[in-house]
């Protein structure tokens, strides 16, 4: 018995292999939140038992755990757990927390493989110890988001990264769900937030939040764009999830809070209770941020704002899983983080070298509908898709009929397609700025025809802000010549 992959997911099995048969160590798979990492996880358990080889399957939560058993359920791999009020059996195949693992490792045999879920979080020192204490084991992780939470890359921990499909490429194929962005509120100002370690200190933004109204902004934007379709709010911590809760139940919308404090039967409930239509609103912290499979949402709302872009599409991607009825997803980003982060499905450098740091993301947002879109881009939507009259001055398109001159947002009648909104590479035809290389890098720079494209590269694939200027001063020589 084995559950079907998909083709990407059967692509990264054979790299792992690959990886492996080529000695690497300790190989690590980055996948977009709702691509399937626990399937490739269940996969891999079944066909590497099947070697007679002993596995150990760690996480860093319960619910995590109870996925990875259930996907070797469905796999049909027999299983133990290394879990408090579990028997120490003597499977082949151990599932566990972290936590628990590294208070038994003298009593555990020695894995020949261990695999680790949500590897971003291999540098703790819980991690750490179990790794150090079985060195011969060949380590595999999974994650979304192969970095630090201060950018940093996992090259001290991983000697090589097998990718996946992009966010984007999935949602092409109709593995993830596309989506439509908005920023509501602001008035919300992060800059002068001070950091505790590599995020944002938690009573400050706490302090924050609760200044710009955003509570109050979040119930009004859910009953406009989401109107009793399921959702997730991402809170600050415990105190401003239940907050958050009562806020929305004040309106008539069933909500429900849910924290790491929580027994996980009841956090398991209340997860139940939004797949069942009973709550419409879930507040969180980050107990479900990343990694829990959760009901396929309509909507993911931001009261958090964070430094870490990996927490940012761990977050977001909980509203990505493709829809029953097919709609898009919302996503109400009340802090800004995109402003930050850029779109879910902006490419992305993933290296285990970590990537570097880019430009703030340029971006407009609609004074009518809040819409979010590159600003690059606002003339070329309007032109292409704005119905609005153009003899009309109660309805004016403020970027093609602009007021006193100046070029405004776009109206609430400009719509359309997700890659018209939130895709600056449409000029790229196809070719991942990220993952180029060869000819098809040479396409790709060959098909840059401003300095603004090519900013768009650089900042894609990392490079020093001097290889603009390079590749500028070489076209012109390559005019002279040529003239």
């Amino acid at each position: 018995m084995s559950v079907e992959l998909r083709p990407y997911q059967i692509e990264m099995v054979s790299g792992f292999r690959a990886a492996f048969q080529r000695r690497h160590r300790r190989v690590l798979g980055q996948l977009p939140t709702g691509g399937g990492k626990g399937r490739l996880l269940g996969h891999m358990g079944r066909a590497v038992s099947a070697k007679q080889k002993r596995i150990l399957i760690v996480a860093h939560r319960a619910e995590l755990v109870e996925q990875i058993c259930g996907n070797l359920d469905a796999e049909g791999v027999q299983h133990g757990r290394v879990q408090p009020g579990w028997p120490m059996l003597n499977y082949p195949v151990l599932v566990g927390m972290v936590q628990t693992v590294s208070r038994r490792l003298h009593k555990l045999p020695a894995p020949d493989l261990i695999m680790i879920d949500e590897a971003h979080h291999t540098p703790a020192g819980q991690y750490q110890g179990m790794l150090n204490a079985w060195p011969d084991a060949l380590v595999l992780g999974v994650t979304a988001t192969p970095a630090r939470t201060d950018g940093a890359g996992l090259g001290d921990f991983f000697d090589h990264m097998v990718q996946g499909p992009s966010t984007r490429e999935l949602i092409d194929q109709g593995f993830l769900a596309p989506y439509d962005y908005f920023l509501p509120s602001p008035d919300f100002d992060a800059t002068a937030l001070a950091m505790e370690g590599s995020d944002y200190r938690t009573a400050d933004v706490l302090r924050a939040v609760t200044k710009a109204k955003i509570v109050g902004d979040a119930v009004q934007h859910y009953a406009k764009h989401l109107n009793g379709r399921p959702a997730i709010a991402f809170c600050v911590g415990v105190k401003h999830v239940y907050s958050v809760a009562e806020q929305f139940m004040a309106a008539g919308i069933a909500a429900a809070g849910i924290d790491g404090t929580l027994p996980m039967a009841e956090r398991k409930q209340r997860l139940d209770d939004l797949a069942a239509g009973r709550i419409q609103v879930l507040t969180a912290a980050d107990v479900v941020s990343e990694g829990v499979d959760i009901p396929a949402v309509a909507g993911a709302i931001l009261l958090r704002p964070t430094c870490s872009v990996g927490l940012y599409l761990q977050q977001v991607g909980r509203a990505l899983r493709p829809k029953p009825d097919g709609s898009r997803a919302i996503i109400l980003d009340h802090v800004g983080n995109a402003r930050k982060h850029g779109f879910p499905s902006d490419p992305r450098n993933w290296t285990l070298d970590g990537s570097k740091p880019k430009d703030a993301v340029k971006i407009r947002t609609c004074d009518t509908c809040l819409r979010a879109f590159p600003i690059k881009d606002a003339v070329m939507i309007a032109e292409q898709e704005c119905t609005l009259a153009e003899d009309d001055p109660d309805e004016r398109c403020p970027i093609l009929n602009p007021v006193g001159g100046v070029r405004g947002a776009i109206s609430e009648a400009v719509v359309g397609e997700l890659e018209a909104v939130t895709d600056p590479w449409t000029w790229a035809g196809g070719i991942d700025p990220a993952r180029a290389y060869g000819q098809e890098l040479q396409a790709l720079i060959a098909r840059a025809q401003s300095e603004d494209h090519l900013r768009m590269i650089a900042r894609a694939r990392g490079y020093h802000h001097r290889w603009v200027g390079h590749q500028l001063r070489a076209r012109a020589e390559a005019a002279q010549v040529a003239a």
